[in-house]
């Protein structure tokens, strides 16, 4: 089931006592003719590494998309040779020249028959030394290289920034210019991630398209012509309650952190093996009887458990349950001639684990192929203010 529905902000809150407390999608390039195809694929091969080993030959007829990705190449190259070049350009073509004493030159503009650049003048040879003062080593630049580090390690400090980049590259940048890269990153990821927002509806639709039989609903809060998140609920058809899960069903719910505040309210099952099952999963404003009630409903629709009969509600799912006999156990059972196997709980069975996975989770159709329309678009969840005294003190990291 679908719903995607437009609430007041009446709807959206709880009443004080019930509170408990960038892609690697190919492109279209039908566009494009043989030539331009050629230089597109020399710039996708180009990778970001360590040191910058790509970027460290120049030579002339190097061919580039476009004068942005020229002008980045050339600010990387600078990089990674501790080269101090000035790029002097207009909106056609552009020169690059060293600011030490050496003699070097490089014109960049446009080729003729296809709408890429390439280097068409390079003359004279570098005889730099000291790389600390190097001017092509901007925030952009800086940016560019530490993205993928810092996604992968959002803890990433300046002072590693910098330690890093006189490791690297023998570059002493300041403390500024890192922290204004840093934050050029956090812009841009932040960005990136508010337009996934906008896309929740097209997702949602593909949900049901690709996967028969999963429920999924959606409420929209509006508030001055705006529509924000107020609850997600999914639960795949795949995930069900199966016959070879224990009668268990364990509900727990976590902050989320970040950009998008809110909760996380999850129901997890616990297979023949006493390994964790995800059932269903919902996205919340904030936890609440409200919201509670809703997803608890919800999820009584989707696995049809009636009253409850026969499911165990728990909120503490690290409890392991036994079920195999032990050494000596089956030692004793051997010695009376007993066969061990039968002592053995129906829950450990090879039955008992297919009966669990047998249904297969189909894949979902790409962003591509959503159907997104922008008036259905959805922003970040509002602010909610936690129940209770905010902390005074400040949380710092161990070094």
């Amino acid at each position: 089931m679908v719903e995607v529905d437009e609430v007041d902000s009446e709807d959206s809150s709880c009443n004080p006592e019930e509170t408990d407390n960038d892609s690697c999608n190919a492109s279209d390039y039908s566009d494009y003719d043989s030539k331009e195809l050629e230089v597109l694929a020399k710039e996708r091969k180009r990778t970001i590494n360590d040191k910058f080993f790509e970027y460290k030959e120049l030579h002339r007829f190097m061919t580039f998309k476009d004068i942005a990705k020229a002008r980045r190449f050339i600010s990387l190259h600078a990089l990674a040779n501790g080269y101090n070049l000035a790029i002097k350009k207009n909106s056609k073509r552009f020169r690059v020249v060293c600011q030490n004493v050496c003699n070097f030159f490089c014109l960049i503009s446009g080729e003729k028959n296809c709408s890429g650049v390439s280097v068409k003048t390079l003359m004279g040879k570098h005889k730099c030394d000291d790389p600390c003062g190097n001017y092509k080593v901007s925030a952009t630049t800086l940016a560019y290289y530490f993205k993928e580090k810092l996604q992968a390690k959002p803890k990433y400090k300046i002072k590693d920034i910098r330690v890093d980049l006189k490791i690297a590259f023998n570059i002493n940048a300041s403390f500024r210019k890192c922290k204004r890269a840093k934050r050029m990153i956090w812009e841009k990821m932040e960005g990136s991630f508010c337009d996934d927002y906008k896309k929740l509806v097209g997702y949602t639709n593909s949900l049901l398209e690709s996967k028969v039989g999963s429920d999924v609903s959606l409420k929209v809060l509006l508030i001055e012509e705006k529509r924000q998140l107020l609850r997600m609920y999914i639960c795949f058809d795949a995930l069900k309650f199966k016959a070879g899960l224990r009668p268990f069903i364990g509900l727990d719910g976590t902050f989320l952190k970040g950009k998008a505040k809110g909760q996380l309210l999850c129901v997890l099952g616990q297979d023949s093996i006493n390994y964790i099952y995800p059932i269903a999963w919902a996205i919340v404003h904030k936890e609440c009887k409200a919201t509670w009630l809703w997803f608890v409903k919800l999820l009584q629709q989707s696995l049809s458990l009636n009253n409850g009969e026969g499911i165990t509600l728990i909120l503490d799912m690290q409890k392991e349950l036994a079920g195999i006999p032990c050494p000596h156990a089956i030692k004793e059972l051997l010695y009376k001639e007993s066969d061990p196997r039968e002592e053995i709980h129906w829950w450990y069975t090879k039955e008992a684990y297919l009966l669990t996975y047998h249904s297969k989770l189909q894949p979902v159709s790409g962003p591509k192929l959503w159907k997104i329309d922008p008036a259905e678009a959805i922003e970040l969840p509002p602010w909610v203010t936690l129940a209770g005294r905010p902390p005074t003190t400040r949380k710092r990291d161990k070094d």
